[in-house]
């Protein structure tokens, strides 16, 4: 049972550390060329921020025994599900919209 909150807690922190170092650099490599494969690297990884740090309510609700906590309201359920919803599909459209950059230049 608590493998499960931990993994989601070290993969927050793994998730959001990681990119942040990523995102520093792609944004110092932005700075020096301006090409749009660097700043869709920029834009994956504030998405990819974005997302780990959305889970951070789940992990919180695990951790204290699934309490609801904030997913007590529905509206914070809606919010929080359409919020995740568009992180990822924006996600996968950036990383596709990367593919096809490198496959033509």
């Amino acid at each position: 049972k608590q493998w499960y909150q931990r993994r989601v807690a070290i993969t927050a922190g793994v998730g959001v550390s990681g990119n942040s170092l990523a995102l520093g650099y792609f944004s110092s490599q932005l700075k020096n060329k301006r090409d749009l494969p660097t700043l869709l690297y920029v834009l994956i990884c504030s998405i990819d921020i974005c997302t780990c740090l959305a889970h951070l309510p789940v992990a919180g609700a695990l951790f204290t025994s699934r309490s609801p906590g904030l997913f007590d309201s529905m509206v914070v359920c809606s919010v929080w599900k359409i919020t995740n919803d568009v992180l990822l599909r924006v996600s996968m459209f950036l990383v596709m919209l990367l593919s096809v950059c490198r496959k033509f230049s």
